[in-house]
Formats: structure tokens, C-alpha cells, sequence
């Protein structure tokens, strides 16, 4: 009996110690480490920037570093509403002056055959029938005021007249005339004409003159005691011209102010 005691104690001694190594993990049930979500504790931890790297700084353009009393140009952010005007040239110089070389001129004579005489400063001009022309000169640069300088002694009160225009049809009607009265006391005058009304007309642009007719000498038509025309019909009456008539005329300016060419003649 006492033998069967101590076999039975040992028996579940080694019943202890098997399932003592049953609850003793093995290598393959010990946690992987290289799973996701497992990390190792680092031995030593290295620090990271702390601050993000900045980028080099750009130098700012010239026109940025100058003082608002600095700054010569400015770019307007609206487009000006209105063309700016156009400066009036100079008033002291004369744009064009046909002399004795273009007033000689024999195109499109009317009632002037052989009646233009170079006589060196100027010409005489004596008309052959009534309303006597030619064209002096065309395509030349224009401007605002027409001087001419002329002497009569004879044709107090008739008419000179041009015709100008700046397109290539030539002045053939009155929309392109322009007139002004003769003083006939034997002296040098001017006559100056102001070509506003063929401007505002748009017949002529004050800078180029395509054709010139010139008219040194027109009687006019006859008028009433009220300053109408006297009609025959459907036809004007004219005056007819003065018996013995001539004129000399020196030169035909055209500039930028009515009394250009007498401030220059009175200075010399």
C-alpha cells in the first residue's frame, strides 16, 4: 500500500510537469515582429529639421525699388476716350510757298492765254475773257491759311478766288471755292484765307492739296440793293470785268497762322 502511494505521487508529478511544457511557448508561437503594426524600439532616435527650408529670395524687379517721386512712367489702365488734338505747327515758317516757278504754270489755262509774264519777283496776270483760271501746282503739303500777296490798281473790289481739295477728283464745283475781295490801290497788300470751311466741308484735311485752281481775277455776280443776285431766269448775271485789267502776284503761301509771311517780310 505504501508503494502504490508513492508511485501514485510520482505518476502525477510528471502529469504536472507535462502540462507545465504544454503552457511554455514555443519559438513559432512567439510574435512575429516584422508583422504590420509591430515596430522594434529604435536604440536611438535621430532628430528631423525642425523648421521647412525656405526658398531663395528673388530680387525684386528695378521699377519696384523706385519712390512714388521716383517713377517717371506710369501705364494708364484705361485707353483715353478722346484723340489728342493735333498740334497747330509752326506759326513762324511757311509750309509751301508757290513762286514765280509755279505761278508760271500753263495747265488748265482759261481766259489766260498768254497772259501770265514772268517778271522775276512776281508775275502779272491779265485776263483774256471773263472768269479767268488755271491750276498753279498739285499734290503738295497744305496748311490752314492761304497768304497771298498781290498788287492791283485797277480792280478795286473784284474777286480772287481759289478752289482747293485734297482728294484726287480736282476742285471743279463751288464746294471747293473759297473768295476774297481785292483792294485796288496800286500797293503790295495780302489776302489771306482761312480754309476752315472746306476742313469743317471735308473737302480739304489742311495738310495735302491734290489740285489748286487758282481764279486770280473774278467780277462776280451782279447784285441787288439788298445783296441778292440778280437772276435772268434760271441764269446768274456777272459783273463784267474792269477795262484794262491786270494783277501781279508774288507768291501763293500756305501756313500754319494768317500772318506768317507778313511777319517774316516786315523782319527782313
Amino acid at each position: 500500500m505504501k508503494k502504490l502511494l508513492i508511485f501514485l505521487s510520482l505518476l502525477l508529478v510528471v502529469l504536472l510537469a507535462v502540462v507545465a511544457c504544454d503552457e511554455t511557448p514555443s519559438g513559432d508561437d512567439l510574435p512575429d515582429t516584422s508583422s504590420p503594426g509591430v515596430t522594434d524600439t529604435p536604440t536611438e532616435l535621430t532628430e528631423g529639421p525642425t523648421e521647412e527650408p525656405t526658398e531663395a529670395p528673388t530680387v525684386p524687379p528695378e521699377w519696384l525699388t523706385y519712390t512714388e517721386t521716383e517713377k517717371i512712367v506710369e501705364i494708364p489702365t484705361e485707353a483715353p476716350t478722346e484723340a489728342p488734338t493735333e498740334a497747330p505747327g509752326d506759326p513762324t515758317t511757311p509750309v509751301t510757298v508757290l513762286g514765280v516757278d509755279k505761278l508760271i504754270s500753263t495747265q488748265g489755262i482759261y481766259h489766260l492765254d498768254n497772259g501770265i509774264v514772268d517778271n522775276g519777283d512776281y508775275v502779272t496776270i491779265v485776263p483774256t475773257g471773263e472768269d479767268p483760271y488755271y491750276y498753279p501746282a498739285y499734290d503738295f503739303l497744305g496748311a490752314r491759311y492761304i497768304i497771298i500777296k498781290y498788287r492791283t490798281a485797277n480792280c478795286d473790289g473784284v474777286n480772287m478766288q481759289v478752289y482747293l481739295s485734297s482728294s484726287g477728283t480736282g476742285p471743279q464745283d463751288d464746294s471747293t471755292m473759297l473768295e476774297g475781295r481785292l483792294v485796288g490801290d496800286g500797293n503790295w497788300n495780302y489776302l489771306v484765307i482761312d480754309t476752315k470751311p472746306l476742313i469743317d466741308g471735308g473737302k480739304y484735311n489742311g495738310k495735302t492739296v491734290s489740285y489748286l485752281r487758282f481764279d486770280p481775277l473774278d467780277p462776280g455776280y451782279k447784285l441787288d440793293e439788298n445783296g441778292n443776285v440778280v437772276m435772268d431766269g434760271n441764269n446768274k448775271l456777272r459783273e463784267t470785268m474792269p477795262e484794262g485789267a491786270s494783277l501781279d502776284v508774288a507768291y501763293i503761301a500756305f501756313c500754319h497762322a494768317p500772318n506768317t509771311m507778313q511777319n517774316l517780310e516786315s523782319a527782313s
